[in-house]
């Protein structure tokens, strides 16, 4: 799927995970908090290397070409 969110980031659902639970961090105002979002943010990047390396696995060339054309969590950044 290359429309709507996905033309401009390869998992849009885990850029909004993150920002809801980033969202509950601030309004709680907590180092706890805070620490849940470190790790729930490297956990969630450890599972997209994953997830890409299975998409390039099944899908091959074109989801290369798709990956090279699209930013993977922030759009025209990373």
């Amino acid at each position: 799927m290359t429309t709507g969110p996905y033309r401009l980031v390869r998992h849009p659902g885990y850029l909004g995970f993150i920002l809801s639970v980033m969202g509950i961090a601030l309004a709680l105002g907590s180092l706890a908090a805070l620490a849940c979002e470190i790790i729930a943010v490297g956990f969630i990047l450890w599972r997209i290397r994953r997830e890409e390396a299975m998409l390039a696995e099944r899908f091959g060339e074109e989801y290369r070409q798709y990956a090279r054309k699209t930013r993977r969590l922030v759009p025209f950044i990373y």
